[in-house]
């Protein structure tokens, strides 16, 4: 466990540019093939909020 900023600040990063990642292709990959129609229909809702945020994510892996 990071016990100051300086180390938690980009294991914080790192975490959550990989989450956001992994959201986003999961979210994209359902989106075009899911068998099931009502979780289909929520991944292509929910999928440009989810690409927000990892560009949110994106920009703090810039600005660091």
């Amino acid at each position: 466990m990071a016990s100051t900023d300086q180390e938690f600040e980009p294991l914080y990063i790192d975490m959550q540019t990989s989450a956001h990642m992994e959201a986003v292709t999961l979210f994209a990959t359902y989106a075009k093939g899911g068998d099931d129609a009502a979780v289909k229909a929520f991944a292509k809702k929910t999928l440009p909020k989810l690409e927000m945020h990892k560009m949110h994510v994106l920009g703090l892996v810039a600005a660091h």
